[in-house]
Order: structure tokens, then C-alpha cells, then sequence
């Protein structure tokens, strides 16, 4: 089985092309490979601890600048300006994981970073999945904190 719409990319200094396979639930062969992504990270995390309880996905509004294919001339402003939305995130999750741990107490968590295919909504929105052991967090104080933290997301 093959994957419906693969992507082909060529190496800028090598010349080289290369297949990725889109990696979406939709694609007949490419949804056991997610599968078993995610059963290689579950795997993980409980051989270091008790299983997960819950998952969490927590996502941005601003999508990431991609820089592969634009022009020379821009591509180091936008890998900066990608960098940048990276630290963003990065900080984001940080103030609120210690809000989370303030107000709710013990919260370890697994987190990984994916990117929207920008088919439904124009550009690659960064979104994270957290694989979570601790309490149940209300769904509207976690919206609300993730809003003011990521400056309305």
C-alpha cells in the first residue's frame, strides 16, 4: 500500500529528490505509520512511570513561516521569524504548565510538536500533544490561560 499523496522534495545544494509521505489519519498506509508513532510514545512513557491519563492538544492561531521553499533571499528572515514562533511556544507551555502546577499540584506531561498540513486553513499552524499524568483541568480555565499566554490562541 502507498501512500495517496506523497510529497517530493529536492536537496538545494545536492540536487537530490526525496519522498515524505503526508503522514495524515486519512491515508490508508500512512495512518499505521502514525499509529505507530504514537504506540512508540505511549510505549515510552509508561516503561518511565504509570501510564498516561489523558491526552491534551493545545494549538496556535499563528501558523509557521516555512522556509524551504521561498526564495534565498528571504529564507533567513523567515527560519528567524520561525525560530522565534518556536521560543514563543516554548514559553507559552512553560507559564502555563506552572500555572497548572500552582493551581492543580503534582502535572508531568510528554509534549509533541505537529504541524497543520495548511489544507483547511492557509499556512502550517504548530499545534502540541501532551501526554498527560494528573488531575483533570477544567476546559475552560485551560482555554482561557492558553488564550492569555499565547496572546489569544
Amino acid at each position: 500500500m502507498t501512500c495517496v499523496s506523497p510529497r517530493l522534495f529536492r536537496h538545494r545544494q545536492t540536487h537530490q529528490y526525496w519522498i515524505a509521505v503526508c503522514q495524515r489519519w486519512a491515508c490508508a498506509a500512512c495512518h499505521r505509520l502514525v499509529a505507530r508513532r504514537w504506540r512508540q510514545i505511549l510505549a515510552w512513557a509508561t516503561e518511565h512511570g504509570p501510564a498516561p491519563q489523558y491526552l491534551l492538544t493545545l494549538t496556535l492561531r499563528e501558523p509557521l513561516p516555512l522556509w524551504s521553499h521561498a526564495p534565498a533571499a528571504e529564507q533567513a528572515e523567515l527560519r528567524e521569524q520561525a525560530q522565534a514562533l518556536a521560543s514563543f511556544l516554548n514559553r507559552a507551555l512553560s507559564r502555563l504548565v506552572a500555572e497548572i502546577r500552582d493551581r492543580y499540584g503534582t502535572f508531568e506531561y510528554l509534549a509533541v510538536v505537529e504541524l497543520t498540513t495548511g489544507r483547511r486553513t492557509p499556512g502550517h499552524r504548530p499545534h502540541l500533544h501532551l501526554l498527560v499524568r494528573g488531575p483533570a483541568l477544567s476546559r475552560r480555565w485551560l482555554s482561557k490561560r492558553w488564550a492569555f499566554h499565547t496572546k489569544g490562541s
